[in-house]
């Protein structure tokens, strides 16, 4: 994730959203993960951070262990998102930063909207669908789930970080400060 988008994180999760449950599909490095949970640090809750990565990197799993409130799962978003439908935990906030597979992606999206409540909020990063100014580099895992969402009257769109423009006046650096990040609220 880049700065602003890790500021902007942040910010949502500590100043908006003042989750309890945290559901993240991707944990990779630990990036979106450490910014989330020093936002439910600051908020000062018991919120948890449920995550999972098929491939968990030792940079994770040390931020899991310096956090009591980090729950890493190796394995696929499917199955964290199984048993924790299974235990009828209460989601607060969904941020997506998985594998490039759209299926998969929309699928979970999918799968979770059934057991969500009014008021969840959903992330994803990676959000742009066509070339970006950051690197020119195309993510495919937005290219289902980004009209889905944007085409539903379940979803809200609250803020949205583009990938083709300077989303920030801090911006001092050339090039972006977004390869694509999203806010939307579930409003069914």
């Amino acid at each position: 994730m880049l700065a602003y988008e890790r500021y902007k994180l942040y910010s949502w999760t500590r100043d908006l959203i003042r989750p309890q449950a945290v559901l993240e599909v991707g944990a990779g490095s630990g990036a979106s993960s450490y910014y989330i949970l020093k936002a439910l640090e600051a908020i000062g809750t018991k919120g948890v951070l449920y995550t999972c990565d098929p491939e968990v990197r030792p940079t994770m799993q040390t931020l899991c262990q310096n956090f009591s409130n980090c729950q890493l799962m190796q394995a696929s978003s499917q199955f964290l998102i199984s048993q924790l439908i299974g235990q009828s935990l209460k989601l607060d906030y969904l941020f997506f930063d998985g594998p490039e597979d759209p299926y998969l992606a929309l699928s979970d999206l999918r799968t979770l909207e059934s057991h969500i409540e009014p008021g969840c909020y959903f992330s994803m990063h990676d959000w742009e669908i066509v070339p970006r100014i950051y690197d020119g580099a195309t993510s495919i895992k937005s290219e289902l789930i980004r009209p889905y969402i944007e085409n539903s009257d379940r979803w809200e769109k609250v803020e949205v970080l583009s990938g083709l423009t300077i989303n920030s006046d801090y911006h001092i650096q050339e090039g972006a400060d977004s390869v694509g990040l999203c806010l939307y609220k579930f409003v069914p």
